[in-house]
């Protein structure tokens, strides 16, 4: 109460006091994050926060990595990003207007990937997620409270029962959990351990059940029994095979650049190369190269020199029985065309973008901006000179 009427009478001082009560969360880029093969790209891969909580990301790998706010399937969202070198921290705020699931991922490598959940649950309360993804493609993050720590949620779906396994010793523990009607239906009986127990409270709704659950000191594992578990009455949806996602590390380019290209193969089958296609704004196409795979993830490094044009180009994947949708990118000039540049310069002060050289037109004292092969060729001949 005092805390509540402390920052009622001072309002200036609510954004330092609260911060000072948000609890920060660490998530480490482990070495060697940056290999696909890599068991561990962000630990953890997936959190839950309350509103007012710090997310501190820090990479101990030896590449450079990106924080981005998105994913391969929905592209960059723009709700955050930073580019971490080694050594180096990214620290973000989460708040009350941010309520939700916050999916982030590396652009330079982007099967790389990790969820923040921003959550507003009661005070002591934890989110276990994913629970049901071995069974099913229908998952469920559950919340729940208990001192000890439980490790892990499994499905017998052969007895409609779920299996809570708990680890650490603590006497006079309590464990609430909430069970969604569509996890398991109608909970019935609770055994905590060997022994079925019934000094345990259940309330209920139309979506799901709370239990309150007391624990001994040695309790090590938790079993609820209902009529009906996930598995049992759920169905797998359609899948469909060879579903490339595709993304580009940035979407806009300039002359010099590299361009990017990275994706992954969902439901992979008898897919062992792609052919992917860069196709200019005026529909020619300008890139066109097999790339065989190793794996269900890819990446390509393109350079701006084979493009032709300024404007947006499409990058279109093609393969056997390959499904995916195009994507597109900007290819744009950092500096004016040299002809602009000269109403206002000399010929000779003309700034060509990254790249490009500059060269005076020998037939009219013009500056040009050509490409070190296309400057060799002018300068053979007698067209072109330097300044």
């Amino acid at each position: 109460m005092n805390r509540i009427v402390y920052l009622l009478f001072l309002p200036l001082l609510l954004i330092p006091i609260s911060d000072s009560f948000a609890d920060v969360w660490n998530i480490q880029i482990p070495p060697g994050a940056s290999e696909i093969s890599s068991s561990n790209h962000f630990i953890p891969q997936e959190i839950s926060i309350k509103p007012g909580d710090l997310v501190e990301w820090g990479n101990s790998d030896r590449e450079t990595h990106t924080v981005t706010s998105g994913s391969l399937e929905t592209g960059i969202d723009g709700k955050f990003t930073s580019i971490l070198d080694e050594g180096k921290k990214f620290v973000r705020l989460f708040t009350q207007d941010e309520l939700g699931e916050f999916k982030y991922f590396c652009t330079i490598h982007p099967w790389m990937t990790g969820i923040i959940n921003v959550v507003d649950l009661p005070e002591d309360f934890q989110v276990i997620h994913n629970v049901g993804s071995d069974i099913s493609d229908v998952t469920f993050d559950i919340p729940y409270k208990v001192k000890r720590n439980l490790s892990d949620i499994k499905i017998d779906n052969t007895r409609n029962m779920l299996i809570f396994d708990f680890v650490g010793k603590i006497d006079n523990d309590v464990f609430v959990v909430y069970l969604p009607q569509e996890l398991i239906k109608n909970p019935q009986s609770v055994w905590v351990g060997d022994n079925q127990i019934m000094n345990y409270n259940s309330e209920s709704t139309k979506s799901g059940t709370t239990l309150t659950i007391p624990l001994e000191g040695h309790t090590s594992q938790v079993k609820v029994v209902g009529t009906d578990v996930i598995g049992e009455f759920s169905q797998k949806p359609f899948v469909l095979i060879n579903q490339i996602i595709t993304i580009t590390d940035k979407q806009t380019y300039l002359p010099g650049d590299i361009i990017t290209i990275s994706g992954e193969i969902k439901n992979p089958s008898q897919l062992d190369k792609i052919l992917p296609e860069i196709i200019s704004p005026s529909g020619i196409t300008i890139y066109s190269e097999n790339i065989l795979l190793k794996d269900s993830r890819f990446t390509i490094d393109v350079s701006t020199d084979v493009l032709m044009e300024f404007g947006e180009y499409q990058i279109d994947i093609k393969g056997k029985d390959v499904n995916s949708s195009p994507i597109y990118f900007d290819f744009e000039s950092k500096y004016p065309s040299p002809n602009k540049q000269m109403t206002e310069i000399e010929p000779g002060d003309v700034t060509c973008n990254e790249g490009l050289e500059l060269l005076m037109k020998n037939s009219n004292g013009k500056a040009i901006c050509v490409t070190g092969s296309t400057a060799e060729i002018l300068m053979k001949r007698g067209w072109a000179d330097y300044f």
